[in-house]
C-alpha cells in the first residue's frame, strides 16, 4: 500500500516537472510577449497574469499592463527611430507597435484618476498630460509616419520620467 502511494507520488511529481519544463522551453509568442505552451492551453495567457488578476485590483493590472507596453514601445522607438517609417523591413514592427499602443491607450484611459491620486496627488495630472499624451503622440507618429510626433512623444515621456525621478519613493503610496 505505502509502495503504491510512493509510486503514485513519483508519477505526479514527475509529470509536474515534465509539464514545467515543457512550459518553460516551448513558448508561444505574439511578438510582444510570450507564454508557455501549457499556460496557453490551460489559461490562454501567462500564469503571472492570471495570478496578478487574483492578487491585485483591476486598476493595478491595467496600470502595470500600460507600463509594460510603453516600455516595450519605447525600446522599439529607441532602436529604430524614424527608420521604422522608411525601411520596408521594419513595416511589420511598425504595425505591431501601433497595435500595442492602441491597447495601451485604451487601458490607460480606463485607469481612474482617483486611483492615481491615491498614490500621489500630482500623479493624475502628470500621467494624463505627459504619459498618456506620449502614448497618443507615438501612436499618431507611427500610424501617420510622422517623425515630429515621435519626437514630441519622447519629449512628453521624458517630462513624465523627470517628474517621477524628482520625487522620492516616499512621495508615492504603493497601489495594489
Amino acid at each position: 500500500m505505502i509502495k503504491n502511494i510512493k509510486v503514485i507520488g513519483l508519477i505526479v511529481v514527475g509529470s509536474m516537472v515534465i509539464l514545467a519544463v515543457v512550459n518553460h522551453f516551448i513558448r508561444i509568442s505574439d511578438g510582444y510577449e510570450s507564454c508557455g505552451y501549457i499556460e496557453e492551453l490551460l489559461f490562454n495567457e501567462p500564469i503571472k497574469k492570471k495570478f496578478d488578476k487574483l492578487m491585485f485590483s483591476d486598476n493595478y493590472v491595467l496600470y502595470e499592463d500600460v507600463n509594460e507596453r510603453l516600455f516595450y514601445i519605447s525600446g522599439i522607438i529607441e532602436k529604430h527611430g524614424s527608420e521604422i517609417f522608411d525601411n520596408i523591413n521594419y513595416e511589420s514592427k511598425r504595425i505591431e507597435a501601433i497595435n500595442i499602443l492602441e491597447h495601451a491607450i485604451t487601458n490607460c484611459s480606463k485607469i481612474p484618476d482617483d486611483y492615481l491620486f491615491d498614490s500621489n496627488p500630482e500623479l493624475p495630472e502628470k500621467y494624463r498630460k505627459h504619459f498618456q499624451n506620449a502614448l497618443m503622440l507615438w501612436h499618431a507618429g507611427l500610424e501617420n509616419k510622422q517623425t515630429e510626433a515621435l519626437i514630441k512623444g519622447n519629449r512628453e515621456y521624458n517630462i513624465f520620467l523627470s517628474w517621477i525621478q524628482s520625487k522620492s519613493r516616499n512621495d508615492f503610496k504603493n497601489l495594489r
